[in-house]
């Protein structure tokens, strides 16, 4: 067989029985094949693994390859292979072209093969390393391995690494991976706490120095980058020399505060830092020394404060630079600096106005330290020597506190301009008259409650099912029975309630009989409701309505009157044994159109006597039938000042009314001529009669 000349891209090789234009083939120019071996000590060390497992080489690590390869010749046919030679080359599979490795090293040591490379930034890429070897036949074995050359690099920045605690700070990262992707971060903080985000805020609370680091790791090399004292916390604090004395004070203030700065500042965080401060001294003015000496020339409790404010200056570009205020932070101390004026007598009270019994507390607040005090609370009690006595007022009224201090021989007394105002408290109280009887009894409650400012509403509750709002109302108790009354009062700020049980007694009265109607008169067909009035608890009413035989045996019956007249009603009622009898004579007048012209003669108004009115008069008037009754009297203006009935059912009958000259609000009137009227109304007409009347002084 001939011996033909292989071409690899350009490069001559050795002539041997077979060819190939790729490199990478596997050559097996014979029918047995010569195993290659690489031992190699590069990743792990004293590990040997087979020709042909993949490297991954990180530039930034300087990690190289350092391998072997021994020509085995296992079958031995050979023998002795002394005459072995071997080659290496690079192939960019990316490229597709030869990779050049002037820095590779390659030497032969007896039967074995040594290959040395420490990759730059410049091979980062993806390869094949061929291994070749030859034996004195001119045989030839090839074996490769995947070679993966990476730059990862670990690196960070962040906002301002210096303020004062809690100090919160922004990590950036700003690793760099070429050939490779980063999976995984970890960031240490140095105070115990760790991050797994890719840029992380973190609060350092105490001050300290902190070292940070970061570590990246891409699945097969994990890299690290530390920078030692990265991060510093400040404290801020302050103290003074002296804290309590008299006006003018002069106080040295202390700056504890601690101003420690990181050891480097990068370019990318700021190019300079400066620390400034700022003093708040409790009086309205403001300080920017680092440790002042400061007066205090007006008596008072003072809370000093004092600002740490970090200035840091950052790059814009290469020509222009910016400054700000990155963090600031206060330390306050309330009521640290009592400055000590003349001795005056001052208080506070927590309460000026309320109800009975008012629980005051009083505040010293004089000024010049006084060691005793004397208070005079105004109400007659003992006087109080506490600083800050808290006094309770038990009666309504408007009491005078004085305060006197005392400091050794120095004396200095305050009166309160401000009374403390103790009210009456709403206190909910009545009486009634009379509190016992027989039914029906008309009961009159009177109101006694007090309160301040005065009620303004009341609820009466008569304990029978009826209720009131009037201040004193009058109740009509039907029936027999113990009855609880309850009166609730109210003003603009309390409320109170009074039950009395049992308060109003009713017994049952002898059987008698009574009754009203609704309406007494009107045109045909009039439709008139009877309500029975019966005392005594009757328990069968028969009703005689004074037409034909119509009766009714309800207790309240509803009768329409169909024809014209005038009818007598009779109601007789029974319980048991017990009958009672009520007639009303011409008590439902039915008329057509006359029935105006009837009721205005069917009744008489009589001039008063005495007159004129010097004390007291009486107004007489009668009565023929039923009718609902007015009776006002009117100044000579026409208004209304007196009111004795509006719209009451009257029976027929003669009835009289005294009057001793009092308008509507019980008040005397004046001297004068004046006029009483009497009005009858019903569903059909409306009648009346005037007199004039003299009242005289």
């Amino acid at each position: 067989q001939g011996t033909p000349t292989p071409s690899f891209n350009g490069l001559t090789y050795l002539e041997l029985e077979v060819s190939s234009t790729d490199p990478t083939d596997d050559v097996v120019p014979w029918i047995w094949k010569i195993p290659i071996y690489i031992t190699d000590n590069n990743l792990l060390p004293n590990l040997t693994k087979e020709f042909g497992a993949a490297y991954n080489i990180n530039v930034f690590k300087n990690q190289s390859i350092l391998t072997s390869m021994k020509a085995v010749d296992q079958d031995k046919t050979l023998g002795k292979l002394d005459s072995t030679f071997y080659d290496f080359y690079l192939w960019d599979t990316n490229k597709n072209q030869y990779h050049d490795i002037p820095s590779a090293t390659f030497t032969i040591q007896g039967d074995s093969a040594l290959f040395n490379w420490v990759p730059t930034i410049n091979d980062v890429g993806n390869y094949k390393l061929v291994g070749q070897a030859w034996d004195y036949y001119m045989k030839m074995d090839t074996c490769k391995s995947d070679v993966s050359v990476y730059y990862m690099k670990p690196d960070f920045s962040s906002t301002c690494p210096v303020g004062f605690a809690p100090l919160s700070v922004t990590f950036t990262d700003k690793s760099v991976a070429e050939n490779t992707t980063i999976t995984q971060y970890k960031w240490s903080f140095d105070d115990g706490s760790f991050s797994t985000d890719r840029n992380p805020v973190h609060a350092f609370t105490n001050s300290g120095t902190y070292t940070v680091s970061l570590e990246i790791y891409n699945g097969i090399n994990r890299v690290e980058e530390r920078k030692f004292f990265y991060v510093v916390v400040n404290s801020i604090d302050f103290k003074a020399d002296t804290t309590s004395g008299f006006v003018p004070f002069e106080v040295p203030f202390r700056n504890l505060s601690t101003t420690e700065l990181p050891l480097s500042i990068t370019s990318n965080t700021a190019t300079s830092v400066e620390f400034s401060w700022l003093w708040e001294m409790g009086d309205g003015k403001t300080v920017r020394e680092k440790e002042p000496l400061y007066t205090y020339n007006d008596p008072g409790i003072f809370t000093v404060s004092l600002t740490g404010i970090i200035y840091y200056t950052y790059p814009i570009n290469d020509s222009t630079t910016k400054t700000d205020t990155v963090v600031s932070a206060k330390k306050m101390k309330t009521d640290y600096i009592t400055a000590i004026g003349d001795l005056m007598a001052n208080f506070e009270a927590d309460v000026t106005d309320g109800y009975a019994p008012l629980k005051v507390k009083f505040t010293d607040k004089s000024t010049g330290q006084p060691t005793a005090w004397l208070w005079t609370f105004g109400d007659g009690s003992p006087d109080g020597t506490t600083q800050n006595p808290v006094h309770t007022y038990t009666t309504p009224g408007v009491y005078n506190v004085s305060l006197t201090v005392y400091r050794g021989e120095l004396q200095n007394k305050k009166q309160n301009s401000q009374m403390i105002n103790v009210r009456q408290p709403v206190t909910a109280a009545f009486t009634a008259s009379p509190t016992t009887g027989t039914a029906p009894l008309l009961v009159t409650f009177t109101n006694q409650s007090l309160g301040d400012p005065p009620i303004t509403a009341w609820y009466w509750d008569f304990g029978d099912g009826a209720t009131s709002v009037e201040k004193d109302p009058t109740h009509l108790y039907r029936n027999s029975g113990s009855y609880n009354v309850t009166l609730i009062v109210d003003n603009t700020d309390k409320r109170d309630t009074l039950t009395k049980n049992n308060y109003i007694v009713i017994t049952a009265a002898e059987l008698n009989a009574d009754f009203s109607a609704e309406p007494l008169s009107g045109e045909a067909p009039l439709t008139v409701k009877f309500t029975d009035l019966s005392t005594g608890n009757p328990t069968d009413w028969r009703w005689y309505f004074g037409f034909n035989d119509a009766t009714s045996s309800d207790r309240d019956p509803v009768y329409t009157y169909q024809n014209s007249g005038t009818y007598t009603v009779t109601l007789i009622v029974s319980k048991g044994t017990e009958i009672d009898t009520t007639i009303k004579e011409n008590y439902i007048i039915v008329g057509g159109t006359g029935i105006k012209e009837m009721m205005e003669n069917s009744f008489e108004l009589f001039q008063n006597y005495p007159n004129p009115l010097r004390h007291s008069t009486t107004i007489n008037f009668t009565l023929n039938y039923s009718s609902q009754v007015t009776l006002r009297v009117f100044n000579v203006l026409g208004e209304e000042v007196k009111t004795f009935f509006n719209g009451q059912k009257h029976d027929a009958g003669h009835y009289f009314v005294s009057w001793d000259g009092r308008d509507n609000t019980g008040r005397l009137l004046p001297a004068g001529v004046y006029y009483y009227e009497l009005t009858l109304e019903g569903s059909q007409y409306r009648v009346g009669k005037t007199r004039e009347m003299i009242i005289v002084k």
